[in-house]
């Protein structure tokens, strides 16, 4: 098994810098790794003060880094004085939050090749490392456990159909009960580990939940999108895909006649698919970064305002649904709006809850999200609704704080430590 995962890994790795030659996300990964190791130690010895060692934590991407984000600003809180490493896996979330300010030192993750990873970990010298939901690299676990580094998992949540479930797998699996603990967010999950022998796991629920509330009370009033909307009804579509924008571009006109503003959030923010957008809704649009905002939809042109601008939706899109999957629903959720998406969104926790609660509704038609938007205009239903969504976000957080209480010991034990 060990000859074949580590085969596996060079042929993935390998294919990365292949697909570099025409996949923009893969040519940033390769460039990002140029020259890895001597870029990382000259920012090591700027960013972390007489080479302590740090606390270690990786993330795959973007949706990663928010999911692992409450428990990093928790310790960070509770042990200032503890460097914090923060790797990215993807180019996608290292290029957004490489300036992150709660954390010493961001870098990429190298590869999971046993000599890269040794290297790597040579010069960070963790103390205890921290993975987030689903990143299993297991010649760096084996790495880890060789030199009694200890590591947990947080937020894990393992599909019916995921690779690590198959009997064959079991030598991967197994690797995993080194970990000195795993929180995952659902009792099936724990119900698996436990079947599979694991001492260590508790179900602490999804730390992404913490985030969305702390944001949602954070919000600050922005002022182009009040304007743009002027107290009128509005649609945010969030992550939309081209089958989300021609939902909305087949009702746009009865939206708008009917006193709606219309807010779209694209997947991608690059030029190409912006100018698509603007063709699909025929010059109504604007975009938010313009001096003079005409029309009645508002194209967002950056990163970053999304999960912020949902305070001012009365119903929420969130793309994906017709693809491989849904983003993030707790987004809106924690404003208490009412949201929809497409069909593909059972593999994600939250969103199968709140279809099977009525809190969410799945549409497939124009027709489906033009009937979802009138309903948002009683509001007695809107009342309703956002009342059995906060009960339901109030019930579900708290894993932040179970899973610091948790490691607590080796985190004071690391922060001790790195500052002998």
């Amino acid at each position: 098994m060990w000859t074949l995962y580590n085969l596996a890994v060079k042929i993935f790795f390998k294919s990365i810098r292949l697909a570099a030659l025409w996949r923009k996300d893969a040519k940033l990964w390769v460039e990002g790794r140029k020259n890895f190791f001597e870029n990382l130690e000259s920012l090591y010895v700027q960013k972390i003060h007489n080479r302590q060692s740090c606390l270690w934590i990786h993330v795959a991407s973007l949706g990663e880094f928010e999911q692992g984000r409450p428990l990093i600003e928790k310790i960070r809180s509770e042990h200032p004085g503890l460097p914090i490493c923060l790797s990215f896996f993807s180019p996608s979330g290292y290029e957004i939050r490489k300036n992150y300010e709660g954390a010493d030192l961001v870098c990429y993750f190298p590869s999971d090749l046993k000599d890269e990873i040794s290297r790597f970990i040579d010069l960070i010298r963790p103390l205890a490392v921290i993975f987030v939901k689903y990143d299993f690299w297991f010649n760096t676990l084996r790495e880890l456990t060789y030199r009694h580094i200890p590591y947990y998992f947080i937020s894990v949540h393992l599909p019916k159909d995921v690779y690590l479930r198959k009997s064959f797998m079991s030598p991967l699996l197994d690797e995993l009960k080194n970990a000195e603990g795993i929180f995952v967010q659902q009792e099936e999950d724990l119900h698996f580990f436990r079947s599979k022998n694991f001492a260590e796991v508790w179900r602490a629920g999804d730390t992404r939940i913490d985030r969305v509330l702390q944001l949602a009370k954070q919000a600050i009033e922005n002022e182009v999108v009040e304007k743009f909307i002027h107290g009128q009804p509005c649609l945010i579509a969030g992550s939309a895909w081209l089958p989300e924008l021609q939902l909305i571009s087949q009702i746009a006109d009865v939206l708008i006649a009917a006193g709606w503003k219309i807010i779209i959030a694209t997947h991608h923010t690059d030029e190409e698919t912006l100018r698509e957008t603007e063709a699909l809704f025929r010059g109504q649009c604007c975009r938010y970064g313009d001096s003079v905002h005409q029309g009645d939809i508002m194209i967002i042109d950056r990163i970053g305002l999304l999960n912020t601008l949902y305070r001012y939706a009365h119903l929420a899109l969130v793309g994906g649904g017709f693809g491989k999957g849904i983003h993030n629903t707790l987004e809106p959720a924690a404003f208490g709006i009412p949201l929809c998406f497409g069909p593909n969104y059972e593999k994600f926790i939250e969103a199968s809850d709140f279809v099977r609660l009525g809190l969410a509704r799945v549409v497939i038609t124009s027709d489906d999200l033009l009937s979802m938007a009138q309903s948002c205009l009683d509001v007695n239903i809107v009342a309703a609704h956002k009342n059995r969504i906060g009960q339901w976000m109030h019930t579900h957080q708290g894993a932040t704080q179970f899973i610091f209480d948790k490691i607590q010991p080796i985190i004071t034990r690391s922060a001790q430590q790195a500052t002998r």
